[in-house]
């Protein structure tokens, strides 16, 4: 058997070390933090837009913490890219957790 030439042998020491770093080249998936506080769960921010299936825009909140949240003063205001707001909603009750 032959030796190898350099140029196999410099691949060869490029793939060793390719393999060694994998683990930190590609990460594993992000694990989330429980927040412990009121999240955006979905939002669809189309709606009533040009050429779009539904008419109304929607905000999806979640609560994922073991407590109710109390909404009392806050709100959720929709500002176009001309920043002015339209739709603004006032919130009183308290999120349930999980809902």
């Amino acid at each position: 058997m032959s030796t190898p030439s350099f140029l196999q042998r410099l691949l060869m020491c490029l793939v060793a070390g390719v393999v060694a770093l994998s683990p930190s080249l590609f990460p594993t998936a992000a694990q989330a933090v429980p927040a412990g506080h009121l999240v955006i769960n979905e939002l669809y921010a189309r709606g009533g837009s040009a050429n779009q299936p539904y008419l109304n825009k929607f905000v999806e909140l979640y609560n994922p913490t073991a407590s109710g949240i109390d909404l009392e003063g806050l709100s959720l205001q929709y500002r176009s890219a001309t920043g002015t707001v339209d739709g603004a909603v006032q919130y009183g009750n308290v999120a349930e957790p999980g809902a």
